[in-house]
């Protein structure tokens, strides 16, 4: 009975072509003929580096090794399989531990461990084949290094502010007033949030039309081409298992007044310096979220806490919210909400519904309504609640005494603190309103100077969302916004 196999054949991009996999193809027809084996299936990927696993035709080879389909896997040599050594070794392993033999069709593959001529012959060939990467990859990077000797671009998205033209780098108009702006608000003191929401208030977007984040800007904050410094492989990195560290390089490339710049020396140096003054203020500063311990879950009923989340190719930051108990639990099936539309969305229903000018009197009148009508006000339940949250807090701390790696607890300390100061609002507010009878007056006036407040900055607009906005609700993708002075305490259900 003849012998059933398949063959796995692969081409790079160095000089081989689709030509290529015909090639092996006919060399692993030609070894099975030669050999009394029947060739059944053929496994192949196409411009596809050798380098790791990570290929379709090889993944469903591994896949099928499973099945009874074949017996023996033909490859026209070590190279085709992988050249990465570790990588060969362990397919290898695996392919015999399913009782599949490889066999090549320009070396000699045993299936005898014991046999040391092959064995040492098969690793050579592995060796070989993981130096030509290697050589590849180092005769490329001196081309390279010898391109950004002179300035030149070597590849990737030019930051926001440059296009490149002939392979120089050139300033872009339209984007450099944003990386101006963003300079001179930090030397004036600003924050990454204020700068972000100016930008974004003000037009100006990512390379790819995105909002400029404020990791963005912290990246952009630094970045030496803006005063005319060109540099090359500034940084080395180091994988350490799932980590991934950098440290500068001591061969980088650096030009100084190679490139246009955007930014004068002055303004780069008081830039400079604030960062420097800030970053030795605090080693860690915690995150603040527009809506942290407002919105709830329309599931369970759970807080929803804010995270973000950081594209690996652009470097672009997107802020989201998700449910704390779908976080910690994994037992609520509720969506993760994207923190600029549910933070759009209750920014512009406060705007048209709480701070028109036009509905002022109304809202003012609709406020005080609702102040005589409030529900008995449970203090007493509220300062518990806010006793047992602080007890959480003691309680998650003292496991971080006692070894508790702290990264997994912070998210929950500053969850229960965001809501720790919500109760604490409500206890404010509730006192206020029994203390105090509304000025109707004064509440108009109080309605319109909120209104220009909550465009001013992060900090005051958060105070005032905080202010007004009783309960967010969310429930797939329809939104329940509570707050004061609105028609019946409700915005209704929206979807965003």
């Amino acid at each position: 009975m003849s012998i059933k196999a398949v063959s796995y054949c692969r081409y790079s991009t160095d000089n081989q072509t689709e030509n290529s996999i015909m090639y092996q193809m006919s060399a692993a027809e030609e070894y099975c003929k030669k050999h009394g084996m029947v060739l059944i299936d053929v496994y192949s990927d196409e411009a596809k580096t050798g380098t790791n696993t990570n290929r379709e035709g090889l993944q469903r080879l591994i896949k099928d090794c499973d099945t009874s389909k074949f017996d023996a896997i033909i490859i026209y040599d070590q190279s085709r399989l992988s050249r990465n050594i570790a990588d060969w070794f362990e397919l290898r392993q695996l392919f015999s531990s399913k009782g599949k033999q490889l066999y090549s069709c320009n070396e000699q593959l045993s299936s005898d461990y014991l046999n040391s001529n092959a064995f040492l012959s098969e690793g050579i060939h592995a060796l070989f084949a993981q130096n030509h990467v290697i050589e590849t990859r180092r005769k490329t990077l001196d081309g390279v290094k010898s391109k950004a000797k002179q300035a030149g671009f070597c590849g990737g998205t030019p930051p926001l502010g440059y296009d490149i033209v002939n392979g120089e780098y050139v300033i872009n108009e339209k984007e450099a007033p944003a990386i101006r702006k963003m300079f001179e608000m930090y030397a004036l003191g600003k924050s990454y949030d204020d700068i972000m929401q100016v930008l974004y208030r003000e037009g100006y977007r990512s390379k790819r039309g995105n909002k400029i984040s404020s990791n963005a800007i912290y990246y952009l904050l630094r970045n030496e081409r803006y005063v005319g410094t060109y540099y090359w492989n500034k940084y080395q990195y180091t994988v350490m298992r799932k980590r991934i560290t950098r440290k500068e390089n001591p061969e980088i490339v650096r030009i100084e007044n190679a490139i246009p710049p955007i930014i004068d020396k002055e303004t780069w140096t008081m830039v400079q310096e604030q960062l420097s003054k800030n970053k030795g203020a605090s080693t860690r500063t915690k995150r603040q979220y527009l809506l942290s311990g407002l919105i709830k879950c329309g599931y369970c009923g759970g807080t929803y806490t804010g995270f973000a989340s950081k594209n690996r190719r652009s470097g672009e930051e997107t802020i989201y919210y998700t449910c704390s108990t779908k976080e910690r639990l994994k037992t609520c099936k509720a969506k993760n909400v994207r923190g600029d539309e549910i933070e759009s969305f209750v920014y512009y229903t406060l705007k048209n519904r709480i701070f028109n000018q036009d509905l002022a009197e109304q809202v003012a009148d609709m406020i005080i309504s609702q102040s005589k009508d409030i529900v008995t006000f449970d203090a007493a339940s509220v300062k518990r609640e806010i006793s047992k949250k602080k007890q959480a807090i003691n309680n998650l701390f003292q496991a971080i005494e006692n070894g508790l790696n702290a990264e997994i607890t912070t998210d929950r300390i500053n969850t229960l603190q965001d809501e720790i100061k919500a109760l604490e609002l409500s206890l404010e507010q509730n006192a206020k309103q029994n203390d105090t009878v509304i000025d109707r007056e004064k509440l108009i006036q109080s309605l319109l100077e909120d209104a220009k407040k909550i465009d001013l900055d992060f900090e005051h607009r958060r105070a005032i969302i905080r202010k007004y906005v009783v309960k967010i609700e969310i429930t797939d993708d329809t939104v329940n916004l509570h707050c004061i002075g609105d028609s019946g305490t409700t915005g209704g259900a929206t979807q965003i």
